[in-house]
């Protein structure tokens, strides 16, 4: 899989700089389940993907908690 710098730079070795230092061998990662193309590493978890949860629905869980719906993320220039 390629990544792009960015997500690779500010995503990928500070994740993988933290796990090893602190001794961690696996990772919660939130991808909808629209992303599950995304989830490779079989050391993860992935709770929205097993749970079938797709952006849609998180958005309509964070809305009916009250809370606002973030922006999406992603690198821009």
């Amino acid at each position: 899989m390629r990544l792009r710098w960015c997500t690779d730079y500010w995503k990928v070795k500070p994740i993988r700089k933290f796990m090893a230092h602190n001794n961690i061998s696996e990772c919660i990662i939130a991808f909808a389940y629209d992303e599950r193309h995304r989830a490779t590493n079989n050391q993860n978890l992935y709770p929205l993907i097993e749970e079938k949860i797709t952006r849609d629905n998180c958005k309509k869980i964070i809305s009916n908690a009250n809370l606002s719906i973030p922006r999406k993320s992603g690198c821009f220039f």
